[in-house]
């Protein structure tokens, strides 16, 4: 997520993150933010794999709208394809 989405839809209060390991299918949802003015799905733009989930933001999610190039980091994943895409 951008700093452009974190902020159109509000203050996030809340994230459903997918596991480290699991896997990412391009155009899928893997997981959602709820903020204070609704709920959004978070869409893979991929195909990949997690290897990491910034767990911080289970007790901080703030952390998206304060610092999302920061503390705010959702996931680290390795790309399956760099030419499977919607960016």
């Amino acid at each position: 997520m951008t700093d452009y989405p974190q902020t159109t839809i509000g203050e996030i209060v809340f994230l459903n993150l997918p596991e480290e390991g699991n896997s990412l299918s391009i155009e899928n949802s893997f997981g959602d933010v709820e903020s204070i003015k609704n709920t959004s799905e978070l869409i893979a733009p991929f195909n990949g794999q997690i290897l990491k989930v910034n767990t911080e933001l289970e007790d901080s999610p703030e952390y998206v709208n304060e610092t999302p190039y920061d503390q705010g980091w959702i996931l680290e994943v390795q790309m399956d394809n760099v030419n499977d895409k919607t960016l």
